[in-house]
C-alpha cells in the first residue's frame, strides 16, 4: 500500500500469484517501473495497479500486464 506522497522505484520484475498487486491510496505518488514488469502468475485475474481516491498519480516507465484490469482508477483525478 503506498499511502504517502512520494516517487516509488521499482527495483525489480514483480510478479504475485493472483489478486491486485499495488493499492495506491494517497495524493501526489509516482510509481516509476524502471524499465521493470508488474504482472501476475493468474493471467486475466486481478489488477495490477489500483489508484484509490487519490489525485495526482504517475505510472511510467515500465509494463503492467496481464492482468484483469492493468491499472485501476476509483475516485481519482490526474492519473497518468
Amino acid at each position: 500500500v503506498m499511502d504517502r506522497p512520494g516517487v516509488y522505484v521499482l527495483s525489480r520484475d514483480l510478479t504475485v500469484r493472483s489478486g491486485d498487486a499495488i493499492l495506491v491510496t494517497s495524493d501526489a505518488v509516482t510509481i516509476d517501473l524502471n524499465g521493470h514488469t508488474l504482472s501476475t502468475r493468474s493471467a486475466g485475474v486481478g489488477r495490477g495497479i489500483v489508484v484509490r481516491g487519490a489525485r495526482g498519480v504517475v505510472v511510467k516507465n515500465g509494463r503492467v500486464g496481464e492482468f484483469q484490469t492493468n491499472v485501476s482508477g476509483e475516485g481519482t483525478e490526474n492519473l497518468t
